[in-house]
């Protein structure tokens, strides 16, 4: 299967990166990590959020809350990102935009 081209003009952002690891990791990367992960052309769809915080096994776990503006008392889904978010947190696409558009398209 090829790559896709948007994906592969992104290779250069990797160069003198010796591990995956290093890539989440490192401070001085983050620059790299953000043109990467950038998606020109989507716009996430404006939801309502709000930030709380659950009791975890080893503290508190951060949520977010979205929610749809025609919801008042509506039904929740409970939406995780899998893979533990290991190498990112609630702003990565993966996470953050799928939540949104659950959310907006819940209607």
């Amino acid at each position: 299967m090829p790559i896709h081209p948007a994906i592969a003009s992104k290779f250069h952002l990797f160069e003198d990166i010796s591990s995956f690891l290093q890539f989440m990791e490192d401070p001085a990367l983050a620059d790299r990590r953000k043109a990467f992960e950038e998606h020109p052309g989507y716009d996430a769809p404006a939801v309502a959020t709000r930030m709380e915080a659950i009791p975890g096994p080893h503290g508190p776990v951060p949520v977010r809350i979205c929610t749809p503006d025609w919801a008042d008392d509506a039904p929740c889904l409970v939406w995780m990102h899998g893979g533990a978010f290991i190498g990112d947190d609630l702003d990565m696409p993966e996470a953050d935009w799928v939540a949104r558009e659950l959310a907006f398209r819940a209607g």
